[in-house]
């Protein structure tokens, strides 16, 4: 089942999910028994990898309140962790009774160049149509350096985490993780819809949105950089260096997720392969990284064959 070309992970994960077979340690159980073994082995061990996974899956998913408890204790346990930080804030936004403006705010001050620490603060002003607090925090968001979702990071230490405890194989709790990261709250919808239409024709706003493209251009997930690709290709006039730019972003972004899920679906979605994948996204940062060292180690060619097109632009 092929998800996105923009987001190789998620796609890997519905294959991983159709060869998860219900056999554990040699017997016969179901993904949910897996499921609950795995949440009562994680409340009990108490770290804070942990309480996180705790919190993002198993059989408290459907109780906000559970959640957010067992995440503020993972944050306490770990004040300095962004990852967790972000983990906190994603499910205090679930949560009606729970004022997200401190942990927005720490988390701002652990991660000040990620404009995603602005999160929160973009959605209410969205939500509430405040037009003035929302380019406020466009302005704050495009003055960053980054957009990071701390991808790689809450995978790793949630998959980790369910791996040490046992109740389920490698290849089951990279699944969790992923569709975990993957289930977070972002407002992308926001910001495109201020960079469009009659909003672009204010000088000011066009900065704002010109600047916000590049920021999104360096996001830690496909998802992320493509939607700031195509907001640069979106403010940038198609004959301006910058659009044939982002153009060529696309290309390459698009072959080398493409390619890098090609070669791991041939290669085989094992065990072992979780945890070599697992190992790799603890050494990178971002998930384009974890693709181009991966097609790097396969000796595959990590760039498309020229574009035509972009050959006649450089003329």
């Amino acid at each position: 089942m092929r998800l996105s070309s923009a987001a190789p992970l998620t796609a890997l994960a519905a294959v991983l999910l159709g060869g998860c077979a219900a056999r554990d340690t040699g017997r016969e159980v179901t993904f949910e028994n897996r499921e609950a073994r795995s949440d009562a082995a994680l409340i009990a061990a108490g770290d804070a990898d942990s309480l996180q996974a705790a919190a993002l899956l198993g059989e408290v998913a459907d109780d906000p309140a559970q959640r957010l408890q067992l995440i503020q204790r993972a944050a306490a346990a770990a004040p300095d962790r962004t990852d967790i930080a972000w983990s906190h804030l994603q499910l205090c936004l679930r949560v009606d009774s729970c004022d997200p403006r401190p942990i927005e705010a720490h988390l701002q001050a652990l991660d000040p160049g990620n404009g995603a620490a602005w999160s929160a603060t973009l959605a209410r002003s969205a939500k509430a149509k405040d037009t003035a607090a929302l380019q406020t925090t466009l302005v704050a968001i495009s003055n960053t350096e980054r957009f990071g979702v701390y991808w790689n990071q809450t995978i790793t230490h949630v998959a980790n985490a369910v791996i040490r405890t046992r109740a389920m194989e490698p290849k089951g709790a990279f699944v969790e993780a992923i569709e975990a990261a993957a289930a977070q709250m972002i407002p992308y919808k926001p910001m495109t819809d201020f960079c469009q239409g009659r909003s672009l024709q204010q000088p000011a706003n066009l900065a704002i949105c010109r600047r916000l493209s590049t920021v999104l251009r360096h996001g830690d997930t496909y998802l992320t950089e493509m939607i700031g690709i195509g907001l640069a290709m979106r403010v940038w006039p198609q004959d301006s260096t910058e659009y044939r730019a982002a153009a060529t972003e696309k290309r390459v972004a698009q072959y080398r997720a493409d390619t890098d899920d090609r070669h791991n679906t041939r290669k085989g979605l094992d065990n072992a392969w979780a945890q070599s994948r697992l190992a790799l996204m603890a050494a990178h940062d971002t998930e384009q990284e974890v693709v181009l060292a991966d097609l790097t180690s396969a000796g595959l060619n990590p760039d498309p064959a020229p574009d035509r097109n972009f050959l006649r632009w450089r003329r």
